[in-house]
């Protein structure tokens, strides 16, 4: 479980840094249901915090 954290949070890195296209690719790649969920819900709540 670690390693999804581990994961998500450098998926969190590449789409904001390298842009959210590239990182969602990587995330369908990693073929893990949890971390293309968690990371989806990760992303969500970023970009709701930087709109305020």
């Amino acid at each position: 479980m670690e390693d999804n954290k581990k994961k998500i949070e450098e998926l969190l890195l590449i789409a904001l840094n390298e842009g959210i296209e590239k990182a969602i690719k990587k995330a369908k790649q990693t073929n893990s249901p949890y971390v293309l969920d968690e990371f989806h819900d990760r992303l969500v709540e970023e970009i709701k915090k930087r709109k305020q």
